[in-house]
């Protein structure tokens, strides 16, 4: 518990005075399972990486080489290899480059869990380590592991596994994902002779239902299409893209979008040849808009708005462009305030951030009442800061008042009631969040960049006082201090600096 709540420091106090230690050598003499079960979800909890705190290196290397010995003592007891396999799962995940040499080891020991483990449990999360070895040498371009699960005997005990009635969703995704990690840095015919055995196992997952929590299906169609040479052009698009018959249904919105949401990032390529088939159906642009104003139900909106982020994430210009012309964003817009749903307002602040790439885009936004709509979700900031999605909207209007025509338009909304800068000024008085902070921070310093006009709502002593009252922050780090005396209190004596000086004036006895 202490861990788990206390900051970064418990951690490292733990290291430290040698409690990390204790527990790591109690892991292989301990008699009573509970307590290494125990320290072991301890030292898995401390593994976990964040900003503050990594675990020391060789403390992890020393964890890794303890793991025979632990499965030696507790190979038949399933709540302790369980947890040693989570508590593995980190330590690989969170291992540094340089350090892989250390896992030399673990293919045979993982590979005789698998073997004679007799919890499905057990085996299912030692395929999970395995998963974080493969992937962790794929990305880092190693592959010296890769080798010891090229074989037949390891595929063939990969799919008894996958095929077995006991698995679930989550588990049919690992094995998938170690397939494809393979697969990327094998020779074509290697990966295929081990494949082929079980290619009629892998046609079959290709029936199932193509669902978010189930990547299954897309996984085994890539597999099928790029690995194993198995499936032609025309069989990915019926077996990925609903019909325009039933595309625009509840169910072929939700599964068209639960595809293109599961696709890996490695195989961006496949990825984009299919959007470019579901957008050569001419006109399908402005039935997405019709789709959208015609059914007000927010689950299908949200899988509508998914699939727009995915194909406009793929970079295709056109459809950008084409989005903008047959006014679907000005629907997205003006829907945007009343949306109940924190996946359905994220989907449509991504789009609309995405194609505020192109200025031009960014200018008809503003026609289409963009500043309106940010600045009436910004107001309802203190009780939906998480629903409406803060971090995005900040970085949607850094993006936008690059232009302009934007910054123009801001001024003359504020006698309209639409004062954005009054409604930045409040958060950023009131926030205490790191990275709603670090957004508005850069957020500000864009609205008063080349706007001499902006500077006059924010050259005010509330304003002023908050910067100074924000460089005395401890929890702030020192760069984001250092931004807002260069990016925003130096910036702002441009236009003014005999104002300026007043308005420091009261803080010249004190130290900032």
């Amino acid at each position: 518990m202490i861990v788990e709540y206390g900051d970064s420091s418990v951690k490292a106090s733990m290291v430290e005075n040698g409690t990390v230690n204790f527990m790591i050598d109690k892991c292989g003499t301990s008699e009573k399972s509970q307590f290494v079960c125990s320290f072991l979800d301890i030292i898995k909890r401390i593994a976990w990486h964040d900003d503050d705190f990594d675990l020391d290196q060789s403390i992890q290397k020393d964890i890794i080489g303890r793991v025979p010995q632990w499965c030696k003592r507790w190979g038949r007891k399933e709540s302790v290899m369980s947890a040693m396999a989570r508590t593995l799962w980190f330590v690989i995940n969170n291992l540094e480059t340089e350090n892989t040499s250390s896992l030399e080891n673990l293919p045979t020991v993982l590979g005789e869990i698998i073997q004679t483990n007799v919890s499905p449990t057990v085996v299912e999360e030692t395929f999970e380590v395995i998963e974080r070895i493969v992937h962790k040498e794929a990305n880092d371009n190693i592959n010296s592991l890769h080798a010891n699960y090229l074989n037949q005997e390891f595929f063939q005990s990969l799919f008894l596994h996958l095929t077995s009635a006991t698995n679930h969703g989550s588990f049919k995704e690992t094995a998938m994902k170690i397939i494809m990690d393979l697969a990327r840095d094998t020779s074509p015919e290697t990966i295929k002779s081990l494949l082929s055995p079980h290619l009629e196992s892998i046609r079959n997952f290709c029936k199932d239902d193509p669902t978010e929590e189930n990547k299954m299906k897309v996984n085994a169609v890539i597999v099928l299409y790029k690995y194993m040479d198995a499936m032609k052009d025309n069989e990915l698009f019926q077996q990925l893209i609903p019909s325009r018959e039933s595309i625009f249904s509840d169910d072929g919105m939700a599964n068209l979008a639960a595809v293109l949401y599961a696709f890996p990032y490695e195989e961006q390529e496949i990825k984009e040849k299919l959007v470019s088939q579901i957008l050569s159906d001419e006109g399908l642009t402005e039935a997405f808009g019709e789709a959208y104003e015609r059914n007000p139900d927010e689950t299908y909106r949200t899988n509508l708005t998914t699939v727009l982020r995915e194909i406009v994430m793929c970079g295709n210009v056109e459809l950008g462009s084409s989005l903008v012309s047959t006014d679907v964003t000005k629907k997205l817009i003006e829907s945007w305030t009343n949306c109940t749903k924190q996946e359905l307002m994220d989907n449509i602040c991504s789009i609309l951030l995405f194609l505020a790439s192109d200025h031009a885009n960014v200018v008809s936004f503003g026609e289409q009442g963009i500043l309106q709509s940010i600045c009436t979700l910004l107001k309802t900031w203190p009780e939906k800061h998480e629903l409406i999605g803060t971090t995005c909207l900040l970085q949607l209007l850094t993006k936008i008042v690059e232009v302009v025509a934007i910054k123009e338009q801001m001024l003359d909304l504020i006698d309209l009631g639409f004062n954005l800068p009054e409604q930045l000024i409040y958060i950023f008085e009131s926030s205490k969040d790191l990275s709603t902070m670090n957004d508005l921070i850069e957020c500000i310093k864009y609205v008063l960049k080349d706007s001499m006009a902006l500077h006059g709502h924010f050259s005010n002593q509330r304003f002023i006082d908050s910067c100074l009252s924000r460089m005395k922050s401890d929890w702030l780090p020192i760069e984001d201090r250092v931004k807002i005396l260069w990016s925003i209190v130096t910036r702002l004596s441009y236009n003014n600096p005999q104002k300026l000086s007043a308005l420091l004036a009261p803080h010249s006895q004190g130290q900032t």
